[in-house]
């Protein structure tokens, strides 16, 4: 399964690249950057480099992303879009990335070998001993 996820997110990152190279609408641009960067961040965590995925989760998603987003929408442009196919992307959006959101969470509960994860189980709680006086 880790193949696929591998191949998946890879070509996802190919597509959104291709794609930001392509598209003439900066919004759009913005958001086929987020979707990167969160496939790169996926990556990271097939790597099992835990702590690189989420630094690159904080500063390029959570800070240079955001920034962007910021200055875009405090410049004066106008961007031609009626509210309704506003609404019709967003419904589209939030509907596809719960389906992603939702598959991620059936395989983890599913197909991990939880009793295979060593530092999971440092975290694990143990019975106490006690000591008969």
């Amino acid at each position: 399964m880790a193949p696929f996820v591998f191949y998946f997110f890879s070509s996802l990152i190919l597509v959104a690249g291709i794609l930001i190279l392509i598209s003439k609408n900066i919004v759009r641009t913005l958001f086929l950057s987020m979707i990167c960067f969160f496939s790169v961040a996926i990556l990271y965590l097939l790597l099992q480099a835990s702590f690189i995925s989420m630094t690159h989760l904080l500063i390029y998603i959570g800070g240079i992303l955001v920034v962007a987003t910021f200055g875009i929408m405090l410049t004066n442009a106008s961007l031609h879009i009626s509210k309704r196919q506003i609404i019709s992307y967003s419904i589209l959006t939030t509907t596809l990335i719960l389906i992603g959101l939702l598959s991620i969470l059936v395989y983890c509960i599913f197909y991990i070998d939880w009793g295979q994860i060593n530092w999971l189980k440092m975290y694990t709680l143990q019975p106490h001993k006690t000591i008969n006086n």
